[in-house]
């Protein structure tokens, strides 16, 4: 039950505390405030991977078909310290990763079928 309703109700401090289980000090302070406190939004902090950004687009500039891991080793060496699926979904977004795999798989899936009704 909700202590504002019940205090509105006429129902005391340690009637309260007895039926909801709270301790006096708890409902004495929710009795006391005007509203719930809220979180806000917070504020964005920059990744770990952020700071190595430029690096990266160096990297993938200079060798397009790099491997995630040997990017990860690269920037490791100059002080990154994030996890290796952060690297490999900055090298190649994972969405894209994700949907070519899927048209390779319909693509051999096709191929087959046509080989096997020939």
């Amino acid at each position: 039950m909700d202590i504002k309703v019940l205090h509105r109700q006429g129902a005391s401090i340690r009637q309260i505390a007895r039926d909801t289980g709270f301790s006096r000090t708890t409902i004495r302070k929710v009795l006391k405030d005007v509203a719930p406190k809220r979180y806000g939004p917070r504020r964005e902090r920059p990744g770990k991977l952020e700071p190595f950004f430029g690096r990266l687009q160096e990297l993938l500039a200079a060798r397009p078909q790099a491997p995630a891991t040997v990017l990860h080793s690269v920037i490791a060496r100059e002080g990154y310290t994030g996890h290796y699926e952060r690297v490999k979904c900055f090298s190649k977004p994972c969405s894209l990763r994700t949907v070519s795999l899927l048209e390779l798989h319909f693509d051999l899936l096709a191929n087959r079928s046509t080989a096997v009704s020939s």
